[in-house]
């Protein structure tokens, strides 16, 4: 049998995640908004926004459900959303224009690609925050969930759905930089970065399909084309941070391996299929490449595993089982071939396995503003500036400190033979 029994225990044992993106405490109830609040009804929902934003963030901190996040998310981004409008005479779409209402909150963030903190004064630019922190915590959660070899099970579809949710932020991130946000090379909102991001996370999703047509007995061909496109998007990744400095080297550690096992597990599914055609030749050849781009992916991860502080990748079963599968094949065509088919292998090898995109992103759509704030009046010309009225400087929450980011055991990090390699 040239099909390996257990190629993959799905890639949740091997991959690379951001640190959870870390916020302060911030108040829309107190401070220099409050002071424009002219009416109760305003009062209310600044109170009903603050205790929405703690939500939010309690939501990404916790063992939540992608659909409980989810909600809670985006009852959140309503109440910026309704925000915006009271500012902006009803627009309620993220856009440049800044008032007074729209920058009297400061919002402080951590940085989970530099590793600042940074403060943000606009309600465009907490938006961007808050979905960017949900789509870390949806690649975060893909790799806590317990994954099952086919794919079938609700766990493993969350995990599917974390990871196209995951892209469709990223990439909703990226058009709302261009409109919104300024351009900050080699942080959160650096626009490769993104690009990167959305890409890997798509990827990765398609690594869970690829599992699951393996598990189903799908065609050999099919199996190959599905992972060199899978190849191709880890390449894409690769591709749009070749330029960023040092600081994100070791995620292009992980973005080369991963291009390169799968042009080795395409290789290995093509061979399968030539030499199920009766092409031993041409299967030799296949097998050959193959188990050459499974020792460059191997080359590619030396480092990995010192700086993530995990096993090497080419330790984890997913790396060994192809190996044993393709030395398996390989070892069964050059026998066959020299006692039945006496073909000659050729010098150059058949055309690669057409990539074959199965998996989407799931595009992030806006939620309509909080209704709440319909009645909700605000005197824009009495919310002060910083600097213009001490007392609402000092009720702000603007020294409020940036927690450390952890990670608690609810959110689903189980203890495993094999270690996540997860950067925290």
């Amino acid at each position: 049998d040239l099909v390996p029994a257990r190629l993959s225990t799905m890639s949740s044992i091997w991959v690379f995640r951001l640190p959870q993106k870390a916020t302060a405490p911030a108040s829309f109830a107190q401070g220099r908004l409050a002071v424009g609040a002219g009416n109760q009804e305003a009062r209310n929902v600044l109170k009903e926004a603050t205790d929405a934003r703690k939500a939010a963030i309690d939501a990404l901190s916790t063992g939540s459900t992608l659909d409980q996040a989810l909600a809670a998310v985006n009852t959140y981004v309503g109440h910026l959303l309704a925000l915006q409008a009271a500012g902006q005479g009803g627009a309620a779409q993220p856009g440049p224009a800044l008032g007074r209402i729209q920058t009297a909150v400061t919002f402080k963030w951590a940085d989970s690609v530099s590793g600042t903190t940074n403060t943000f004064a606009s309600v465009d630019e907490e938006l961007a925050n808050i979905l960017l922190a949900f789509a870390v915590w949806c690649t975060r959660r893909s790799a806590a969930l317990p994954f099952s070899s086919n794919g079938d099970d609700p766990a493993t579809k969350e995990a599917f759905h974390c990871l196209r949710r995951a892209s469709g932020l990223y990439d909703y991130v990226v058009e709302m930089r261009r409109r919104a946000v300024s351009h900050h090379p080699g942080t959160d909102f650096d626009e490769r970065v993104l690009k990167s991001l959305s890409a890997q996370a798509l990827a990765e999703a398609q690594e869970i399909t690829l599992e699951r047509a393996r598990q189903k007995g799908n065609a050999p061909d099919l199996i190959a084309q599905i992972a060199a496109d899978t190849q191709a998007k880890f390449e894409a990744a690769e591709a749009s941070v070749k330029d960023i400095p040092a600081m994100l080297a070791v995620y292009r550690t992980y973005l080369a391996f991963k291009k390169a096992f799968y042009k080795a597990f395409s290789q290995h599914y093509q061979g399968m299929h030539l030499f199920a055609q009766d092409k031993c030749g041409d299967a030799i050849k296949v097998f050959t490449l193959a188990r050459e781009s499974l020792e460059k992916a191997a080359k590619d991860s030396q480092g990995f595993a010192t700086a993530m502080r995990c096993r090497p990748l080419t330790q984890h079963t997913v790396y060994t089982n192809l190996d044993a599968a393709l030395k398996k094949a390989h070892e069964k065509a050059n026998h066959e071939n020299g006692f039945i088919y006496h073909q000659r292998v050729p010098a150059d090898a058949p055309a690669p396995a057409e990539p074959k995109a199965i998996v989407q992103a799931e595009p992030y759509v806006l939620p309509a503003p909080a209704v709440s704030w319909s009645a909700a009046q605000f005197e824009v010309e009495k919310v002060p500036l910083r600097g213009q009225n001490m007392a609402a400087d000092l009720a702000s929450t603007d020294n409020a400190p940036v927690p450390k980011t952890e990670v608690p055991a609810a959110a689903g990090l189980r203890p495993q033979e094999e270690q996540l390699c997860v950067v925290s």
